[in-house]
């Protein structure tokens, strides 16, 4: 009996952990909303806003690019040609998977922003145009499911690095745009890690291909 409860919790391990970093999500977006992030938060907002009049300015043309390739019609548009790529390659499978986590992923940020209903930082100027509620990042979330998705189908370790280093930057970029407070991009990418924790339950078998 004690064996087979330590099977099934091995078993179920990640789900469980993914379940909890939701739940640890949701938390965070009570405790921003109460002001607990508010000093760390406007510190690293400050502490942006400094780098980009001090020369850093040359980065926001590259943040701006990056935001917008990895936004969510980015993403729907990297679906439709990788769709293309996977279906002729016979990864049919694999690529339904990528699109419902993908899908998931948008629509459960989606959920969470009307949830918390967080307004967009005011300390520094917008560098781009949102409509949006601001906790947690969209592009933090959506993109470390996305990046990660193609990481878990194709396993490598430049593949994670490169997912890794591109998930990074995407998130910061957002804080430098001054478009979302830094807990929104580090809930963002916990929601985006949970995600993909409770999807491995569902991934296809690697192909060969």
């Amino acid at each position: 009996m004690g064996a087979r409860f330590i099977s099934e919790t091995r078993r179920y391990g990640p789900e469980a952990a993914g379940l909890a970093m939701l739940f640890l999500v949701v938390a965070c977006g009570w405790l921003q909303g109460r002001g607990v992030f508010e000093a760390v938060d406007h510190a690293l907002m400050q502490a942006t806003g400094d780098a980009r009049s001090g020369g850093g300015s040359l980065l926001t043309p590259f943040a701006i690019a990056l935001s917008r390739v990895a936004d969510v019609s980015g993403r729907l548009l990297m679906l439709g040609v990788l769709a293309l790529a996977m279906m002729w390659r016979g990864l049919g499978r694999q690529w339904l998977w990528l699109a419902a986590v993908s899908l998931i992923a948008m629509l459960l940020n989606t959920a969470l922003k009307h949830l918390f209903a967080a307004a967009r930082p005011e300390i520094l100027a917008h560098l781009d145009p949102t409509m949006t509620y601001s906790f947690p990042s969209g592009h933090a979330s959506g993109n470390a499911v996305f990046l990660g998705a193609l990481a878990m189908l194709w396993p490598s370790r430049a593949g994670s690095a490169v997912a890794l280093a591109l998930i990074g930057m995407i998130g910061i970029s957002r804080v430098w745009l001054g478009v979302h407070w830094p807990s929104d991009v580090v809930c963002g990418w916990i929601e985006g890690a949970a995600i993909l924790l409770l999807a491995r339950r569902w991934q296809p078998a690697r192909s060969p291909a």
